[in-house]
């Protein structure tokens, strides 16, 4: 269905992810080939670290170069391997000249080609999924002040709403899922991150949310609209994945294993995807993940991951694999 005479498809859009050895760079061939499948038009760079390149399976990697332009070099910060992710923006921007550039969490799959509900901004992207996270809660307020103060910004008066829970939030965005039109958007981002990274104001030290907190202050100086549910579809914190969602975000691999939805199944499973046998511990893992994103808590992120570990210690798989 071709989209309305506002709408922006993005079919023919630059796309960018990154790769790696092991987990990531399986799902980076599900990323690419959904991509090459769906927008067969489109730019798709692949980001790969100089280091570990020689590290992914030859077969993947072929089946990568062949949906994608597989560039490699240098993370640019070493001590924050996700800005990977930002280091394939960059690289898109400078290689192809598009009117739109989409940066892709390599956890994310593509159903349909996506398609933006107007064309004035300049940035787009999602609100955290869920508003309980410490830089989303009100307890992270004087630390925005702070940074806001750092960056000469004044505080935002408009408000979003987190997709899992429904809670109102400042403008704090979902980095797994970004679009923009502005090609200084991504040298911004990542210099935001690195200054961020270091910055010793700050009384909360949970530095893997850096990316996010720099999307936040890199969108004040920006247009931003909002993307769909349906672009950027956190599976974590639902149970049901509808027909009309364009990109999932699906966060551990396992997860598109307990899709029952037929018509994405099938989809995933064009794409080359295999379902996996879930074990009691796999389904444990997702039901603390729903738990979580529903709870209401503030649930620092280390503490959610000691969580997943103590389950996986209390609920070793070979219990149930009738061994």
């Amino acid at each position: 269905m071709a989209p309305e005479s506002n709408h922006v498809s993005l079919q023919n859009a630059t796309y960018s992810l990154t790769a790696d050895a092991g987990q990531l760079a399986t799902q980076a061939r599900l990323l690419t080939t959904s991509l090459r499948q769906t927008c067969p038009n489109a730019n798709v760079l692949t980001f790969v670290p100089e280091d570990s390149i020689d590290e992914i399976a030859d077969p993947i990697l072929q089946d990568i170069k062949a949906n994608s332009t597989v560039v490699t070099g240098e993370i640019p910060l070493p001590e924050y391997p996700i800005s990977a992710k930002q280091q394939a923006l960059r690289k898109a921007v400078q290689q192809f000249d598009t009117d739109y550039y989409v940066g892709l969490d390599t956890d994310t799959v593509i159903l349909s080609p996506p398609v933006l509900e107007s064309s004035s901004a300049e940035l787009y992207a999602s609100p955290v999924f869920v508003g309980t996270q410490y830089w989303a809660s009100e307890y992270s307020e004087a630390d925005w002040h702070r940074l806001y103060d750092a960056y000469d910004l004044s505080p935002p008066s408009a408000t979003v709403q987190t997709s899992c829970d429904n809670r109102t939030i400042r403008p704090y965005f979902n980095a797994g899922v970004i679009v923009t039109s502005d090609k200084n958007f991504p040298d911004d981002w990542l210099s935001i991150t690195r200054d961020t990274l270091n910055a010793e104001f700050l009384e909360h030290d949970e530095t893997f949310f850096n990316d996010q907190i720099a999307l936040a202050l890199a969108a004040r100086n920006r247009k931003t609209e909002l993307l769909t549910d349906q672009q950027n579809f956190p599976l974590l914190g639902r149970i049901h994945c509808p027909d009309d969602v364009q990109i999932i975000h699906y966060g551990k691999w396992k997860n598109l294993s307990r899709i029952r939805n037929p018509t994405i199944a099938t989809t995933l499973r064009r794409y080359g995807w295999e379902s996996q046998t879930l074990s009691m511990t796999d389904w444990s893992s997702m039901a603390l993940d729903l738990i979580s994103a529903h709870s209401g808590r503030v649930v620092p992120y280390p503490v959610r991951s000691r969580l997943h570990q103590a389950v996986r210690t209390v609920l070793p798989n070979r219990l149930y694999q009738g061994t």
